[in-house]
């Protein structure tokens, strides 16, 4: 298994524990959570899963990253800031979660070069 499939596959998991927590809770260790943001977080969890299981990754991968940042940035912004903690609980805590979860997917997005099933490897 590849690394981008096993990064899908952890974060996939990861959303999937959130989101099932979340379900029974309004903060996760500090971060903030609600009914709304735990069914994303399970939508998520479906999609990582699979693509971890089945797929290569990589898109799953640039996709959390892209949103991880824009969610991330938007908790800095005064007004955007406000009404994602109205409409999902997020907190401090949770932009600077998603900051750091969608900086290194884009990272093993760009940096992680997965080698074509059933070639050789070089060496």
């Amino acid at each position: 298994m590849g690394f981008q499939k096993t990064w899908a596959l952890i974060v996939g998991i990861i959303l999937a524990i959130i989101g099932v927590w979340g379900l029974f809770t309004t903060s996760i260790l500090g971060i903030g959570v609600n009914m709304t943001q735990s069914i994303i977080h399970l939508i998520g969890a479906i999609f990582g899963i699979y693509v971890g299981l089945k797929g290569t990754g990589k898109t799953f991968n640039m996709v959390v990253g892209v949103l991880g940042l824009i969610l991330g940035i938007l908790g800095f912004i005064p007004g955007a800031k406000d009404l994602m903690m109205s409409l999902l609980n997020c907190n401090m805590a949770t932009h600077i979660l998603h900051l750091a979860v969608g900086i290194v997917s884009l990272i093993i997005y760009f940096a992680v070069k997965e080698q074509a099933e059933g070639t050789a490897a070089p060496f």
